[in-house]
């Protein structure tokens, strides 16, 4: 059986529709282990992390980050992670129901090879 990541970092679209941004997940129970290596993340409103993390419950959000701040040069995120580039880039930042629902289903069939939905 496939072990779950301990944790997820989800790269997608930014504000200049870009795909800069990205945030991180880390698996419930972990996030001690894991909570100084990631202090460098901020915490922004970010309908990308609140759809994630609406459907995997058992991954708590932690912060989130862009190409447009200074982060760790050369930074590499733990083996036991996996990144996923979210491909999909709705028309605008998704405001309407009916886009809110459009990002879930892409974030849904993009982690269904990491996670067992």
């Amino acid at each position: 059986m496939k072990r779950k990541p301990e944790g997820i970092v989800l790269w997608h679209i930014d504000g200049f529709h870009t795909f800069k941004a990205f945030d991180v997940f880390i698996r419930k129970g972990l996030v001690r282990k894991y909570k100084k290596k990631f202090d460098w993340l901020y915490d922004v409103d970010c309908m990308f992390a609140e759809v994630f993390q609406e459907l995997f419950k058992d991954y708590i959000y932690i912060g989130s980050e862009d190409d447009l701040h200074a982060w760790p040069i050369n930074y590499k995120f733990p083996k036991t992670f996996k990144t996923i580039l979210f491909t999909f880039v709705p028309s605008d930042t998704p405001k309407t129901e009916k886009e809110r629902t459009m990002v879930k289903e892409k974030i849904k069939d993009e982690m269904k090879e990491v996670i067992k939905i």
